[in-house]
């Protein structure tokens, strides 16, 4: 005989149901399979508590890490400019160091001649 279904000859109403085929029937026999699969639900309940609070740990240390990446990114951002304001300021300076000999000869040319031109020599 299989189970869900009818038996041979007998009446509709007397069919097994898959379910219950497995069953005793009596209270104590419910009552026993109830608590193992308590066990068993309380047993899946502490391991999605333990991967929730992993989870959750991970999100945290995500976010921690995001923070950290926001700020390095803005502390950057100002290094950046400021390195480009203090490259500007020191190339000028640099530039004008330079050009400091040139404009200084170009000073007592131009003072030599006006002396050369006032005596007529």
């Amino acid at each position: 005989m299989k189970e869900g279904k009818k038996k041979e000859g007998g009446n509709p109403e007397e069919s097994v149901a898959p379910e219950k085929a497995g069953s005793t029937g009596t209270a104590e026999g419910d009552h026993q399979g109830g608590e193992s699969s308590r066990e068993a639900a309380d047993g899946s309940t502490e391991d999605l508590k333990k991967t929730i609070e992993g989870k959750e740990r991970e999100a945290r240390e995500n976010y921690d890490r995001f923070l950290r990446m926001a700020a390095d990114y803005e502390n950057f951002k100002k290094r950046a400019a400021r390195d480009k304001e203090d490259w500007i300021k020191f190339a000028n300076e640099d530039l004008l160091k330079a050009m400091l000999p040139f404009i200084d000869n170009l000073e007592r040319a131009v003072s030599h001649a006006e002396k050369v031109a006032d005596t007529g020599c």
